[in-house]
């Protein structure tokens, strides 16, 4: 799992989980494949919630965009949490490397925010 989506919870996991399985059959399975290779395990409840969802999308829905909004949000509550993190430490307590962290932080959020 990458580092960045560590405690974002279950479906963070299911999701890691999944792209592993489709990496390591060269991204090439069916729906029912890929269900019943998470049969029985930790990540079965959650990949069938997802699946039972997509199949209200219907022809028109935009996986891609969809996916891209979804790791967007991912990645941007990652960067609140590290930011809160840093904040609640106190600017005058960090190290070096923190402020720079922090900066780096502060000058992304500022970037999602405006664009």
């Amino acid at each position: 799992m990458p580092p960045e989506w560590r405690d974002q919870g279950a479906e963070a996991e299911a999701v890691a989980a999944l792209l592993d399985l489709l990496r390591q059959n060269g991204f090439d399975m069916s729906g029912a494949a890929v269900s019943q290779s998470f049969q029985g395990t930790s990540y079965a409840a959650t990949l069938a919630a997802a699946e039972a969802d997509m199949l209200s999308w219907g022809e028109q829905f935009d996986v891609l965009a969809e996916f891209d909004g979804l790791m967007n949000k991912l990645v941007e509550e990652q960067r609140r949490q590290q930011f809160r993190a840093l904040q609640t430490k106190g600017l005058s307590e960090l190290s070096n490397a923190e402020r720079e962290q922090y900066l780096q932080l502060l000058q992304r959020g500022k970037t999602t925010v405006q664009g």
